[in-house]
């Protein structure tokens, strides 16, 4: 049978409800296709699962956890199972969605823009790319993001993405950086 099971409607619904502060001020963030144009959903069903925010466009899942998810054997089966099934996921402490929601966005941003593909385990922030992206790279529609034979790698490391002191902070702002189109935009001539 085809469609949604009416228990996961209902359940999804239900978490839709009671979200905490920092969950709410991210899906204020990215709601209506604020962050660029990328559609999210909220409470997300994913096999047994359910997703903070998902981007079906990218599958990509973001999270947003509390303390009771720090060293959580549950999370990295989830993780697992979610990469497994193609989607990346990445994990922001509520504290940073509250106090370095800019940060957070930029991260977002920087994920679909292939400029973060690599895992990332820090304190601040966990990104685990999908199984497909790390044994294939970006998907095709994405190559334009790769740099010809030769030319320097666009993608910036741990070191150069995050500053010293742990903040979720992108050494480049979004003033300096060239904007990158989306995965599958054709890029503008002359530009």
């Amino acid at each position: 049978m085809r469609g949604p099971r009416q228990s996961r409607t209902v359940r999804a619904r239900s978490l839709r409800k009671v979200d905490n502060d920092a969950e709410h001020l991210l899906w204020r963030e990215l709601r209506d296709r604020r962050l660029n144009g990328y559609k999210f959903v909220r409470q997300f069903p994913i096999g047994p699962y359910f997703s903070d925010f998902a981007c079906r466009e990218r599958r990509l899942v973001v999270e947003v956890d509390g303390s009771q998810h720090a060293e959580s054997r549950l999370d990295e089966i989830r993780n697992r199972f979610m990469m497994a099934n193609g989607w990346s996921v990445l994990r922001f402490w509520n504290v940073d969605v509250l106090k370095e929601r800019t940060a957070v966005l930029d991260t977002i941003l920087a994920v679909f823009e292939g400029r973060l593909i690599e895992q990332v385990i820090a304190p601040d922030l966990k990104f685990f790319p999908a199984e497909s992206l790390r044994q294939h790279g970006p998907s095709s529609a994405c190559r334009h993001l790769l740099p010809a034979s030769g030319e320097k790698t666009p993608f910036m490391s741990v070191d150069t993405f995050w500053g010293t002191h742990g903040a979720l902070r992108l050494r480049q702002s979004a003033a300096e950086r060239p904007l990158l189109p989306a995965c599958g935009e054709k890029v503008p001539a002359g530009g």
